[in-house]
């Protein structure tokens, strides 16, 4: 009996919306690198707030130097981008307050990222924050909830399935 709950729980295999906010299609995207998926598949979200949360439980695999994207891989290998707005590497770290360190284990819904958001906006930068699967190639994936208002930590934005 207690397997059969162990089991049900390790068949989760759903990344959630690391914000609260609309889930928007990559296609909707201003920069064509993600707008035309070469970094891999996913969703982007218009987002509310400050931080940016986990949308699984795993390890901190990558924070660029800029502090502008963060890396997570969850317990079945998927490997998850989360870029913070467009062209925020120009701001060079400014902006952003990373607050994990690479190879740390986290939860879902532990916050990764704080901005700076009214400071960011003041720079004209657009906050559009998309979410992709790098290694997507090794999953099926479906994306869920385009177009929806979507909560931090409970709604499934990307379900996979090891090929």
């Amino acid at each position: 009996m207690f397997k059969l709950f162990n089991k049900a729980k390790n068949e989760d295999k759903s990344i959630k919306a690391p914000v609260d906010g609309k889930c928007i299609d990559l296609s909707e995207v201003t920069d064509k690198v993600f707008a035309k998926r070469m970094m891999g598949e996913g969703v982007a979200f218009v987002f509310e707030g400050d931080t940016i949360y986990s949308p699984c439980s795993g390890t901190v695999d990558t924070i660029a130097k800029t502090s502008h994207a963060i890396a997570v891989r969850n317990k079945d290998g998927v490997e998850v981008l989360i870029h913070i707005g467009m062209n925020t590497v120009s701001l060079k770290g400014q902006g952003f307050d990373v607050l994990v360190k690479e190879n740390q284990k986290v939860k879902l819904g532990e916050p990764l990222v704080k901005i700076d958001r009214s400071f960011i906006e003041e720079k004209s930068i657009d906050l559009t924050t998309p979410m992709i699967i790098t290694n997507g190639d090794n999953y099926n994936l479906s994306i869920n909830n385009i177009s929806e208002f979507v909560t931090k930590s409970e709604s499934e934005i990307i379900h996979y399935e090891k090929k």
